[in-house]
């Protein structure tokens, strides 16, 4: 059986779908690892909590916003190198569900060998600025997206709209794209009652 990598922009339904199909490849006596992204970058940020990092480090990064998107893009590729590392050494005895909003269709195509992983990429093409919104408020009373004021939500969920449709593109004729526009529980649900079919083939 193959690895699942599940990608997407945040908000999608990655970590949900993540859940949904580990439950149901354990209900059929598969043994999973879970990879959750947040969870990994966690651990490789928790270093710089400390007095060093608060007081000289961090402040630099914003007065020079290019050290800003040096740092993030040398955590971006510390991640892939540790992912594609973990899941290319792992045994396929034991598929590994990798979720994650940082690393992009095309970059996942040439990151992950495709006789040992498929590849699900999760967005939201369709989805009206206002209905999204509302959703986040309404479900999401717990993240940094939700506690945005109305100005910056509008801006955040308008470029992951504009990313959802780049991301449809980039997978077309390459993987699964999963629009959770509109029906997003069932799409993510009728999915995972036939990962296993998927992850087979």
């Amino acid at each position: 059986m193959k690895n699942l990598i599940i990608l997407g922009v945040p908000r999608a339904g990655k970590s949900t779908l993540a859940k949904y199909v580990t439950k149901q490849l354990i209900s059929e006596g598969v043994p999973v690892v879970l990879m959750p992204a947040d969870s990994i970058v966690g651990g490789l940020t928790a270093r710089r909590a400390g007095f060093m990092w608060r007081i000289f480090v961090r402040p630099t990064r914003h007065i020079f916003p290019c050290l800003l998107k040096r740092s993030k893009k040398s955590l971006e590729n510390n991640l892939c190198r540790f992912i594609k590392r973990f899941v290319d050494e792992t045994s396929l005895d034991f598929p590994i569900i990798f979720e994650g909003a940082y690393i992009s269709p095309s970059k996942a195509e040439h990151m992950f060998d495709p006789k040992k992983c498929k590849i699900v990429v999760v967005g939201y093409p369709n989805a009206t600025l206002e209905e999204k919104i509302k959703n986040i408020r309404q479900f999401d009373d717990n993240t940094a997206i939700s506690k945005q004021d109305d100005i910056t939500i509008k801006k955040t969920i308008t470029t992951f709209i504009k990313i959802s449709k780049q991301y449809e593109k980039e997978s077309k004729n390459k993987f699964v794209f999963l629009d959770t526009s509109k029906q997003y529980h069932k799409t993510l649900c009728d999915f995972a009652k036939n990962v296993s079919e998927f992850l087979t083939e």
